[in-house]
């Protein structure tokens, strides 16, 4: 320690110490005529130190060796009180993640699609699922208790995907009657939390657990494993949504573009904006790119004369979903009409999807979902679909590079929602 001088002269460094804790240091003292000597004090247990009792003191008593207090042990790991749990098998839950019990809805305009899973180390597996109409029930949380059961135990985890903008924990689906609030809702059926997110949010989330087999290719491209994924889905409605590649994994972002201005892409499309302009007033591309719209293609067809109505189909409209019987007469080829406003109505799709791919330049790959796609394949491939949705000029080589897939398993949706009810109880899917 010799050579090691402070500011004091005569005293080293390691010696001379500020106060601790407002206590007071000790001066030096001098022994043997050296003053950078300190007197030595055998402590208990053997060895030499400075000393920690009298006036002299430079801090606390340091605690004796072998006596080092624990860390405090994690909460999951305490019983009532904060006391140590005992030992024996624990339930499964949130406090231990070993098992989740996970209820999961896919709310539609039209039906809605229910699942209870478990979540078992990474792995998702499903115990039961159920479709409803979603008119059936007067809101959410009847349509969820009436899916549980009275005597069911509550699942530790709720995910709802809602077709609409979820903003704060609440949605107001466009084509509902119900305003869906998330922290009302786990109220009424006593949970901890309900996670609501925008319905092709789940759907996207959803794309990576749905079997291969279960994925159709329209366009292979040439997909780049680090670039954005796009999901566009028509249905009762037409839903977008954005995935972007974070390190390892995909983050979802929402999206209503299928409310955003329709752009006719040829002749007939002009015209058909012209039609459903006097209508509508403002026309989005969800009035041609969804249930109802095919069903409004078909009246257009009609009423401009590029093709007559057969009474047949008109009777059989009076008496079901108007746009099943074009989708299903316009595949079979049996009706000129049908089948007229099925081709324009797929180019139109398809038109929609490339504008989706370049707003979002999905070169991770496009994914076609929703209720119609998987029903219209056959047509889809046939090429109006994919013409379209290249013809954008000097954009067309780029568009000939993103994949083109479309999702045939109808519970995407289902999936992600769970998959996001898992995320939020700190339970990714692996």
């Amino acid at each position: 320690m010799h050579g090691v001088r402070g500011p004091h002269p005569g005293l080293p460094l390691a010696v001379r110490r500020e106060p601790a804790r407002g206590l007071r240091a000790a001066a030096p003292r001098r022994h043997g005529g050296r003053p950078d000597a300190v007197r030595s004090h055998r402590r208990r247990g053997g060895g030499l130190g400075t000393p920690d009792r009298g006036p002299g003191r430079l801090g606390r008593r340091r605690p004796r060796r072998g006596r080092l207090r624990a860390a405090p042990l994690p909460r999951r790991f305490l019983g009532p009180r904060g006391r140590r749990r005992p030992p024996g098998p624990r339930r499964p839950g949130l406090e231990d993640p070993v098992s989740l019990r996970v209820l999961a809805a896919d709310v539609g305009g039209t039906k809605t699609n229910l699942g209870l899973f478990v979540w078992e180390r990474g792995r998702l597996r499903a115990l039961r699922e159920h479709t409803v109409p979603t008119a059936a029930h007067p809101g959410p949380g009847p349509l969820l208790r009436a899916f549980l059961g009275p005597d069911a135990p509550p699942p530790q985890a709720v995910g709802l995907g809602v077709a609409g903008p979820v903003v704060s924990g609440r949605a107001a689906p466009p084509n509902l009657p119900w305003t869906v609030d998330g922290g009302r809702l786990a109220r009424d059926l006593g949970l901890d939390r309900v996670v609501l997110v925008n319905d092709l949010v789940a759907t996207a989330l959803g794309v990576d657990l749905v079997a291969p087999d279960r994925i159709a290719t329209l366009q292979a491209g040439e997909p780049d494993p680090g670039g954005n994924r796009a999901v566009i889905a028509a249905g009762t409605g037409l839903g977008q949504a954005l995935l972007v590649r974070c390190g390892t994994g995909w983050h979802p972002v929402a999206s209503e573009g299928g409310h955003a201005g329709f752009a006719p892409a040829d002749e007939a499309e002009v015209d058909l904006l012209r039609y459903l302009a006097a209508r509508h007033g403002a026309v989005s591309a969800e009035r041609v790119v969804s249930g109802p719209g095919l069903a409004a293609v078909y009246r257009f067809v009609v009423d401009t004369g590029r093709a007559a109505e057969a009474p047949r189909v008109a009777a059989a409209m009076a008496g079901a979903d108007p746009a099943a019987v074009v989708g299903r007469e316009g595949l079979a080829g049996t009706d000129p009409a049908c089948r007229e406003a099925l081709d324009l109505w797929v180019r139109a799709y398809g038109s929609e999807a490339g504008n989706l791919a370049l707003r979002t330049l999905a070169t991770g790959g496009l994914y076609v979902a929703g209720g119609i796609a998987p029903k219209v394949l056959p047509r889809l491939r046939e090429g109006g679909f994919l013409a379209a949705f290249r013809a954008k000029g000097r954009m067309a080589p780029f568009l000939e590079r993103v994949p083109v897939r479309v999702v045939l398993d109808p519970k995407a949706a289902l999936y992600g929602a769970a998959r996001r009810a898992l995320e939020e109880a700190g339970c990714p899917i692996g």
